[in-house]
């Protein structure tokens, strides 16, 4: 008859969780996925083959309808120049842009959240718009 030694026999590693269960594990996984940012999504799109996009395409499908209505100034009549890179180069977050037209001037900001208006004449584009009705 066969016999197998007790030292053959392994134990399978302990995994610890720090004291949770499998469902706070995975909530907490699910929620470092949530916490992914656009910068991170831009990042990863750039780094796998989607690096085809510039500066200015992003711009303008993204925030030039925007820029018009906060320069109120038709798209039409409206320049975009790359201030920290080249229009032609690859979007990525941190990159200015430009905007003159009827005018005026504006700085757009490519953030994690988008395109941020940054300066617009005088610099108000970075004061709260708000109503001061009493």
């Amino acid at each position: 008859m066969y016999q197998r030694s007790n030292s053959a026999i392994r134990k399978p590693p302990k995994i610890s969780l720090r004291g949770i269960n499998i469902a706070q594990h995975c909530a907490l996984a699910e929620d470092k996925m949530k916490n992914w940012t656009r910068a991170t999504f831009l990042v990863a799109v750039s780094a796998f083959g989607g690096g085809c996009i510039t500066i200015g395409d992003h711009f303008t499908k993204h925030a030039l309808d925007r820029a018009s209505f906060e320069m109120q100034c038709s798209k039409e009549r409206l320049q975009i120049t790359g201030l920290n890179a080249g229009l032609d180069r690859q979007v990525g977050i941190g990159n200015q842009v430009g905007v003159s037209g009827c005018g005026q001037q504006a700085v757009y900001v490519l953030t994690s959240n988008g395109w941020i208006l940054n300066s617009h004449e005088g610099d108000r584009g970075s004061q709260p718009s708000h109503s001061t009705h009493q």
